[in-house]
C-alpha cells in the first residue's frame, strides 16, 4: 500500500488504557499529481472498534486527516466505499462528501451466456469479427458513441477514438465484433469489445448506434462476443470450447446496468466513489 501512495501517512486513536481503537489512512496516489487538474487525497481506510463506536472518534480521525490537506497541497479528499455499507457512506456525507461516481461490478454466468449465444441479429444487420484494419470504417460509429460516452462515460477505455480502438484490438487476447447493415457494409451500427484471460472474459465495451437500439442488435454483439470467449486458442478453425464467465464493470449504471440485467448478468459489486473539497 505504501508503494501506491507518496505521501502516505495515518492517525490512530488510543483509549485510556492504551489500546488502540481507531485509526485512519490517507495520501495521494502516484502518478496523479501530474495525470490530473486536482491534487486528490484519498482516504484509504478509517474505522473505529466497534465498543468505541458513536463517540465522534472517527469524526475526530477525519478531521486529522482533512488537517493534513494543506500539508500535502491536497485540493480535494476523495474516498471509495462499498455500496452495501450503508453506515459509511452516511458517516461520509455527513462530512461533506458527495457522491461522484458509483461503479457496479456484473458477471454474465456460463449458463446465462449459453442463453445469450443462441440471439440472433435482426434480418437487416449482420455481426461478424472485427480486425483492426476495419477500424477506419467505424469512425463515424465512434464519433456518435464517444459524444455519448463523454457526458456519460460508463466503461474503462482510455479512449474511444480511432486510435484508441485500433491499439486495444491489437492487444493479444483481445475479441472484438462490429454489427453491420446487410445492405450497407461500409455503415456499422454497433461494436463490442473483450479480452479473452485464462479463467474468465472481461467485456471493455459494447455500444449501438441509437437508431439500431432496442433491435436486438447489442443482445446479438453480446452473444458473439461470449461465444468467441470460449472458443480455443491456437486452433484453425477454431474450436468451441466451454463459455467462459464474462466480468462486467459499468460506471453510475443506470440505464446501462438494465440491458445487462435483461441478458441474465447478476450484481457483484457495487462501489461509491466520493468527494469533498479540501
Amino acid at each position: 500500500m505504501e508503494a501506491t501512495y507518496d505521501p502516505f501517512f495515518g492517525f490512530v486513536a488510543v483509549s485510556a488504557d492504551s489500546s488502540v481503537c481507531g485509526a485512519a489512512v490517507a495520501g495521494i496516489a502516484r502518478g496523479t499529481a501530474t495525470s490530473r487538474p486536482t491534487r486528490a487525497l484519498q482516504v484509504v481506510w478509517i474505522g473505529v472498534t466497534p465498543a468505541f463506536r458513536r463517540r465522534g472518534i472517527a469524526r475526530e480521525l477525519f478531521a486529522r486527516v482533512h488537517g493534513e490537506c494543506v500539508v500535502v497541497g491536497a485540493t480535494s479528499i476523495e474516498v471509495t466505499v462499498d455500496g452495501g455499507e450503508a453506515e459509511a457512506i452516511s458517516f461520509f456525507r455527513a462530512q461533506q462528501f458527495e457522491i461522484e461516481r458509483q461503479t457496479m461490478d456484473m458477471v454474465l454466468s456460463p449458463d446465462r451466456g449459453q442463453q445469450v449465444t443462441a440471439t440472433r441479429a435482426p434480418g437487416s444487420v449482420e455481426i461478424r469479427a472485427l480486425h483492426a484494419t476495419e477500424v477506419g470504417v467505424l469512425t463515424g460509429l465512434l464519433i456518435h458513441l464517444a459524444v455519448e460516452r463523454a457526458v456519460d462515460p460508463h466503461d474503462d477505455l482510455e479512449a474511444l477514438t480511432p486510435t484508441a480502438v485500433t491499439s486495444i484490438l491489437r492487444r493479444p487476447g483481445t475479441v472484438a465484433y462490429g454489427a453491420w447493415e446487410h445492405d450497407d457494409p461500409t455503415s456499422p451500427v454497433g461494436v463490442a469489445i473483450a479480452v479473452r484471460r485464462a479463467d474468465e472474459g472481461v467485456l471493455r465495451f459494447i455500444g449501438v448506434h441509437e437508431d439500431s437500439r432496442r433491435l436486438g442488435v447489442g443482445r446479438a454483439l453480446l452473444g458473439a462476443i461470449v461465444s468467441a470467449l470460449g472458443e480455443a486458442v491456437g486452433t484453425a478453425p477454431s474450436l468451441p470450447g466451454p463459455l467462459r464467465p464474462v466480468a462486467i464493470r459499468i460506471h453510475d449504471p443506470e440505464p446501462v446496468q438494465v440491458f445487462f440485467r435483461k441478458v441474465g448478468a447478476e450484481i457483484v459489486r457495487v462501489r461509491m466513489d466520493l468527494v469533498r473539497g479540501a
